[in-house]
C-alpha cells in the first residue's frame, strides 16, 4: 500500500510483513500527554502506541524495549507526532 493510505494494522493476504526487533525507527505516538526524550513506548491490545515514563504500564498496555531518542524535527512536545525510537 502507498504510504499515503490509512493503516489498519492488518496485513493483506499474500503480502509480506517485516518485523523490526532491533535498531531505530520512526513511529507516531498518540497519547495526549507531552512526549519526552527517554520515554518508553507502550502498546495496547488494539495497537495504539503511546509513550510514558518507565514502569507506567497499566492493565492491557505492554511496555516495550523501545524509547524515544529524538523528536524528528517536531516541536519539543511531540504529542501525536512522529518521533524516532530506538532499542539499541
Amino acid at each position: 500500500l502507498p504510504t499515503a493510505d490509512g493503516a489498519t494494522l492488518q496485513v493483506p493476504a499474500g503480502r509480506k510483513c517485516a518485523v523490526v526487533v532491533w535498531g531505530d525507527m520512526f513511529i507516531k505516538v498518540s497519547n495526549t500527554a507531552s512526549a519526552n526524550i527517554g520515554d518508553k513506548i507502550y502498546v495496547d491490545n488494539s495497537g495504539v502506541i503511546t509513550c510514558g515514563a518507565t514502569g507506567s504500564s497499566a492493565s492491557g498496555i505492554v511496555e516495550t524495549d523501545w524509547k524515544i531518542v529524538s523528536f524528528a524535527g517536531n516541536d519539543v512536545s511531540a504529542t501525536g507526532s512522529v518521533v524516532i525510537v530506538s532499542n539499541v
